[in-house]
């Protein structure tokens, strides 16, 4: 759900006065607390993942690129005002537990869908979104520790998408057993993600001043769309900023979580047994039955006939809507797949 905010039908919406508004109404809401713990490296934090962003990428109307912050940044043998006042402009926010609202406000992209829908073709929605806020966010974001389960790959640090490819196909080569696996994806990800679900994330991994202000990236977001020269400007009631630097890690950090329950309730010791094995780094026992590829899961399973694994599947599914009902998100039943490799006696007759 999302409740429209602003539309303009014969001139562009000012986004920094209507960020202005809005600002001075959240500060009416919630008083300021002036004396808190600071943290420091804000600024040196900041500054680092400016350069790391990718160049030349767009921004919106009302923001600077990258290549202009960079260039007022500049290290020289002096610090210049400019540079005094953000890094004041820095200490301030974390005083006043507020982000500028005009950090949240997105110009969107709408990109067309690739798929095999019948009907209307589908858009992604992408949010362009201002490069200092996105670095600041991604600065604080990366200042606490975040768990990552060993089956999880995609947006996670050097692990890459072709290691659990690889990994998968070695594994279904060594079962040499009747090998059947089933591979999920979820609808809509990023804009689904309840805000609740987001929030336990944050309070659970991040101090309650961090997460105090890492929630306001979502829950005071404002979506700015612009169609045949009209614009609306929205505010959602659930999921994150697709194009923000630290969402994918937000979302994966929910989404992992409900995959290890489903897991844990899925699971037996006949499955543990044979997919259980130890990482020669940590040494550590790691499950090898399932693997998550971002948003998309693949889950493999030991059954001795199809009509063995019909059972296993439809409970896996049953089990799975539930644990993703509880985020707000859902499945895309219409892209599930099947593969089926059957080995040992017989394994041509159930072929045919």
């Amino acid at each position: 759900m999302a409740e429209v905010v602003k539309m303009s039908c014969q001139e562009p919406i000012d986004i920094p006065e209507m960020a202005m508004q809005e600002g001075d109404r959240y500060v009416q809401d919630k008083l300021p607390m002036a004396n808190v713990p600071m943290e420091g490296g804000d600024y040196e934090g900041f500054c680092d993942c400016l350069q790391k962003a990718k160049s030349h990428k767009a921004c919106p109307r009302w923001a600077c690129p990258k290549e202009a912050w960079q260039l007022a940044l500049k290290e020289g043998p002096y610090q210049t005002q400019f540079q005094n006042m953000l890094q004041h402009f820095f200490v301030l926010l974390r005083c006043y537990k507020q982000q500028p609202q005009l950090w949240s406000v997105s110009q969107t992209a709408l990109l067309d869908k690739v798929g095999n829908k019948t009907g209307c073709r589908s858009k992604r929605v992408i949010h362009l979104l201002d490069p200092v806020g996105k670095a600041w966010n991604k600065w604080v974001w990366g200042s606490s520790s975040h768990a990552v389960p060993s089956w999880a790959v995609g947006f996670v640090p050097r692990r890459r998408r072709e290691q659990a490819i690889l990994q998968l196909k070695c594994q279904l080569w060594r079962l040499r057993a009747s090998g059947r696996g089933a591979v999920f994806d979820v609808a809509n990800a990023f804009s689904s993600t309840s805000f609740a679900s987001l929030d336990r994330v944050l309070y659970e991994d991040c101090p309650e001043q961090v997460a105090l202000l890492l929630a306001q990236r979502y829950r005071r977001a404002l979506w700015l769309f612009s169609v045949c020269g009209q614009e609306m400007l929205i505010s959602p009631g659930c999921g994150d900023l697709q194009g923000d630097t630290a969402a994918p890690h937000k979302f994966l950090r929910v989404y992992n979580k409900l995959l290890a329950r489903w897991k844990q309730k899925t699971s037996t010791e006949f499955e543990d047994s044979i997919f259980q094995l130890r990482d020669p780094l940590s040494g550590k026992k790691v499950s090898t039955s399932m693997i998550a590829f971002a948003d998309d899961l693949c889950r493999v399973a030991l059954c001795p006939s199809v009509f063995s694994f019909s059972r296993c599947y439809e409970d896996w599914n049953r089990k799975l809507d539930a644990e993703l009902a509880t985020a707000g998100l859902g499945q895309k039943r219409q892209k599930q797949q099947l593969l089926c490799r059957p080995a040992g006696r017989g394994a041509v007759a159930m072929l045919q």
